[in-house]
């Protein structure tokens, strides 16, 4: 029997998505960000993190991105790791939490908050309790 993939995004979905991205993804460096007002792609390891926030909203991973320009507000999340990926509570946002050690030994850290709700979803960049970047505009 052949599984189908779902329709729609919902927050089970999500769930059953979340132990697959810490399993592959955690502690893992960023190489490389790509955008489009409708994708994000992260390379973190060997693999991408694609995140399709157009109705309908995807979230998989890929050998291949699925975005093809440049993130410039999502490229401060090069070379970073990350840290840990959460579902924090009933809704459709999935968090994950990155961690950049300077030269100097100093942390930086980074919340990507990504909004899978249908076409008003949006991925958001946050450090320090300041939003630094968001793929769509309100």
């Amino acid at each position: 029997r052949k599984e189908r993939l779902p329709t729609k995004v919902d927050r089970l979905y999500i769930e059953k998505c979340v132990p697959e991205l810490k399993e592959k993804l955690e502690g893992r460096r960023v190489n490389l960000t790509l955008g489009s007002p409708k994708a994000l792609s992260l390379k973190i390891g060997a693999l991408f993190l694609n995140v399709h926030l157009a109705t309908p909203n995807a979230l998989f991973l890929s050998q291949e991105p699925l975005a093809t320009a440049t993130a410039p507000g999502f490229k401060t999340l090069e070379a970073c790791y990350l840290k840990a990926v959460e579902l924090p509570g009933p809704d459709r946002l999935l968090r994950l939490t990155f961690t950049k050690v300077s030269l100097t030994g100093k942390t930086q850290n980074y919340t990507l908050l990504l909004e899978l709700t249908g076409r008003n979803a949006n991925a958001v960049l946050v450090s320090g309790g300041l939003v630094q970047a968001l793929l769509r505009r309100f």
